[in-house]
């Protein structure tokens, strides 16, 4: 009698694609870090989780809007080493107040 190791059940042809929201977090973050945006570990996670929570059409937009609004923040702040926080705090107040 031979004995058969399980082998693993993968039916053929079976992909499993990222979600819309995974996907369009993925090209903002990339985008953000070419406009300069230094997001924080805890700013990814807190935009995906607010990111999931809405429609995909909605979403895009709050992401849209959150780029604007750091970047106007940080042109509006003089000082140089406060420039990040300023765009980070106006575009988190933003997000926070629109859901």
């Amino acid at each position: 009698m031979t004995i058969r190791k399980p082998t693993a059940y993968r039916p053929t042809g079976l992909v499993f694609k990222k979600s819309e929201h995974k996907i369009m977090m993925e090209r903002f973050l990339k985008y953000a870090d070419a406009q300069g945006l230094e997001l924080l570990h805890d700013d990814k996670d807190w935009l995906t989780i607010k990111v999931k929570a809405q429609p995909i059409a909605i979403a895009r937009e709050f992401l849209c809007n959150y780029i604007d609004t750091w970047k106007k923040s940080m042109r509006d702040e003089i000082i140089i080493h406060r420039k990040q926080n300023a765009g980070r705090y106006a575009a988190n107040t933003q997000l926070r107040e629109s859901t």
